[in-house]
């Protein structure tokens, strides 16, 4: 009985927390707080959208919470839920379908289920001349037409073409894909030139970027993407960065000039050049809103954005007071940035946790997980926004 006891208890060992880094919707600010609701369902990996947010527990069930206009939450009306009693997606449980990735946009939700299928649902667009052509009144849902979803609706798109879809990312108006063969698909708006087709055009459906065949056909090929408000980046096997859409704050890496969005726009695939460096091979890329962080194969981190950087920078994480710089799990959003080393420290840059810190490495602060998260070690992160959620892990 002891036996099987320790064994459930070892089993439900992972924790949800949540804060902000303003007030919002009664989430506390600047100091994380456990989501009681989930210390019996082993949630394995967390989004944080700018209004809404999802939850995958270990057995492929997806939750949602947050505001609830246009159905994002998939529960089939607009109604808001709760951080401290999020809801399950019971379209997905009642019909035994696994979910293994979630995203979050402005209006929409995207899934990624265990079967390499593709969901979406919330807002689709409006009607009109003027909503929908001009100021680009569309959704991101990819079913081809305006419709809004309150529900999960599966996008018949990738039905037809030989490839699994093995990777979702999503921005503010925006979605893509990428295939098991390194097809890059995208679609939604396309303000700001956000779907990398070469222009500002908008699509209902998904659409393959020509430029990222192109790339293949040198010897190259994408093996992630990431998303975040308007632009996309898109790391290659043989360690290049490639990113399209908005830059307008050096959020994609590619140099800016006078800081206006249109102005700043990237249309299309465009390579990043690495400060004072020729070639640096990358290993991990994460997008957020205004910023983006790299890993290098040598475990160096790298930032842009804000209008501080333009163009990636080395941070210096050399220290002489036995900090580890053996970065595990990283993240950045609207005006910070988050390392999480081996020892489960947080190096913090900008208003993301409040208290003081006695440590300063190049402008981040450090603040130990242990006491943030009650022992847990970070699992998993999202803090694309201005909602910070962590997944630990918990010896109990």
């Amino acid at each position: 009985m002891n036996g099987l006891h320790n064994f459930s208890k070892r089993f439900f060992s992972k924790r949800i927390y949540l804060w902000g880094s303003a007030s919002r919707a009664n989430v506390r600010k600047g100091n994380p707080a456990k989501v009681d609701f989930f210390d019996d369902k082993n949630p394995k990996k967390i989004f944080t959208g700018p209004r809404h947010s999802t939850v995958i527990t270990d057995d492929g069930s997806l939750y949602t919470f947050g505001s609830g206009n246009w159905g994002v939450l998939g529960h089939g009306d607009e109604t808001s839920v709760n951080h401290k009693e999020p809801k399950k997606v019971e379209f997905f449980a009642n019909r035994g379908i696994k979910v293994i990735d979630s995203k979050a946009g402005r209006y929409h939700t995207l899934v990624l289920t265990e079967d390499n299928e593709v969901y979406t649902w919330g807002y689709g667009g409006k009607e009109g001349y003027f909503s929908w052509m001009v100021a680009q009144e569309v959704g991101a849902l990819g079913h081809g037409d305006k419709k809004p979803f309150f529900i999960p609706r599966k996008v018949k798109f990738f039905d037809d073409i030989e490839s699994k879809v093995v990777q979702i990312a999503a921005g503010m108006y925006h979605c893509a894909a990428l295939t098991e063969d390194g097809q890059l698909y995208t679609w939604g708006r396309g303000n700001f030139g956000v779907l990398g087709i070469g222009d500002n055009s908008y699509s209902l459906e998904p659409l393959l970027n020509e430029d990222v065949e192109y790339l293949k056909q040198e010897g190259m090929s994408p093996i992630k993407i990431d998303s975040a408000d308007d632009y996309t980046s898109v790391l290659m096997d043989n360690g290049e960065v490639y990113g399209f859409g908005k830059n307008d704050r050096g959020q994609i890496g590619c140099g800016a000039g006078i800081g206006i969005d249109f102005q700043e726009s990237i249309p299309v695939p465009t390579h990043l050049e690495w400060d004072g460096e020729e070639s640096v091979p990358m290993e991990d890329v994460y997008c957020g809103q205004n910023t983006t962080l790299f890993k290098d194969d040598e475990g160096n981190m790298w930032k842009t954005g804000l209008r501080l950087d333009y163009t990636p920078k080395m941070i210096n994480l050399e220290n002489e007071d036995g900090v580890s710089t053996n970065i595990t799990t990283f993240g950045c959003g609207t005006k910070h940035y988050c390392l999480v080393n081996d020892d489960n420290q947080l190096l913090v840059w900008g208003n993301m946790i409040s208290g003081k810190s006695s440590i300063d490495i190049s402008g981040f602060k450090l603040y130990d997980g242990d006491t943030l998260f009650n022992g847990g070690k970070v699992a998993n992160m999202s803090i694309k926004y201005g909602l910070m959620g962590v997944v630990t892990d918990h010896d109990d």
